[in-house]
């Protein structure tokens, strides 16, 4: 299929981004390998955040171009994966950057998240344009109950799975726990507590169950979960995103659709 002459201005669009996206990233690896006070391997792993989140960020572009000209077909999800990840790895190379305190690197963080933001807004709509799968569903659950041990909590925007409560054995692991998977990371609960966490999950009551994950796991409770909207959210309708300090993963937190922030992993 050869796109039409919009979309393929849009296209050449995004192309025009990544291209500048590349010179900044090369600008920055000179600057990480020219500083005169970092360590061998400190800039070693910061030209490598660098470089990954070029290659994320591409790579999402590149199956956003081949999926329109259906010489290969990509998933939806896997490229605003991609994307999302990018975004992780810029955080984190803006944070590096913002370690060296000067007029030049501040000038680098600006024009390459005004950049990338731009550039990111492009793809996402594209995706969008070609997603039937990420369709808003007409009704969607509180809590899907697989079986007596496997519970879902899906986006209460798109479906999509946000939270698993299941039992089940983690990869080292020679007896049972309840294994918690949210937007942020995955987990163990102790199986002392599995009645009453199921009873919670049986009610389909979110904001008891946020407190009791709170009490008995994580301070901050469901990572997927809005206290004030009482709903769950997936990562990207969450708007999560993730601060990092001197290139060190410090928190994560989220602004739901309706303008409530709370730190979601710490």
């Amino acid at each position: 299929m050869i796109p039409s002459d919009s979309l393929q201005d849009r296209l050449n669009t995004i192309g025009e981004f990544l291209g500048e996206i590349n010179n900044l990233v090369v600008d920055i690896i000179d600057l990480f390998n020219n500083h005169p006070i970092l360590g061998d391997s400190t800039k070693k792993m910061w030209i490598s955040d660098a470089e990954e989140f070029l290659y994320y960020l591409e790579t999402a572009w590149k199956n956003l171009h081949f999926t329109i000209n259906e010489e290969e077909i990509y998933s939806v999800k896997e490229s605003r994966d991609l994307l999302l990840t990018a975004r992780s790895r810029l955080a984190q190379v803006t944070s590096e950057l913002e370690s060296f305190n000067n007029q030049i690197t501040r000038e680098l963080i600006q024009s390459i998240r005004g950049k990338f933001d731009k550039c990111y807004q492009l793809i996402i709509s594209e995706l969008d344009v070609i997603s039937p799968e990420l369709q808003l569903m007409d009704f969607i659950p509180e809590i899907i109950k697989e079986s007596k041990n496997h519970y879902k909590l899906p986006c209460s925007v798109c479906g999509e799975i946000a939270i698993t409560f299941e039992v089940g054995k983690g990869l080292f692991d020679t007896k049972n726990s309840i294994i918690y998977s949210g937007i942020t990371h995955s987990s163990q609960l102790k199986t002392e507590h599995s009645n009453e966490l199921f009873s919670l999950l049986e009610e389909a009551d979110l904001s008891k169950l946020h407190s009791f994950i709170k009490e008995h796991h994580s301070p901050e409770g469901l990572d997927a979960y809005c206290p004030e909207c009482d709903k769950v959210y997936c990562w990207v309708h969450y708007n999560a995103y993730e601060v990092f300090d001197e290139g060190f993963y410090d928190c994560t937190y989220a602004i739901c659709p309706q303008g409530h922030k709370r730190m979601i992993d710490d």
